[in-house]
């Protein structure tokens, strides 16, 4: 199984099979936390001064070493037409900086990375704690919800420095 870090995904290809050229490339990985998947790509168009476009993940075929392939330019759409692609954007693709939070309400530590697999889906968070503190990876299975600022995880998969939020 190969896997990825999201910013590996920035500035690689995006190439269509059924056109057999390259449409443009990854300018912004967007995640969507709550599926604990990718929620798509914003692409920069090969063509200069095109509108930046939109590919959702049910239009990527493959993610590979040297490109990411779709199977038509049909999966594209404009990033304008796209609301929740353009919402994700302006919160910095839901990448990092989320906080983590346990289901009793103890805060553990912020999303540094996540890491996925060919299909898009989470392999893993890596949560660190302070400057200094704690790193550890928190996989999907343990993570209860998500949003564009935090990750509620079991209780159990906590590890490290425990910081208790009030309200």
């Amino acid at each position: 199984m190969t896997t990825w870090e999201l910013k590996d995904l920035q500035d690689l290809p995006i190439v269509s099979n059924a056109e057999a050229r390259e449409i443009g490339r990854v300018e912004e990985v967007l995640f969507n936390p709550s599926a604990n998947a990718l929620f798509g790509l914003v692409v920069m168009p090969a063509e200069k001064d095109s509108p930046k476009l939109f590919i959702p993940l049910s239009g990527i075929r493959s993610i590979g070493s040297d490109a990411i392939t779709v199977e038509s330019l049909i999966v594209a759409e404009p990033l304008a037409d796209n609301a929740q692609a353009q919402a994700i954007a302006e919160a910095d693709g839901n990448r990092s900086g989320m906080s983590v939070m346990t289901e009793s309400g103890e805060l553990v530590g912020k999303i540094d990375k996540v890491t996925i697999q060919e299909d898009g889906t989470v392999v893993s968070y890596h949560s660190t704690t302070g400057l200094f503190g704690t790193k550890h990876d928190i996989e999907p299975s343990e993570v209860r919800s998500g949003s564009e600022n935090m990750l509620i995880i079991s209780d159990g998969a906590r590890e490290g420095p425990v910081k208790s939020v009030t309200a």
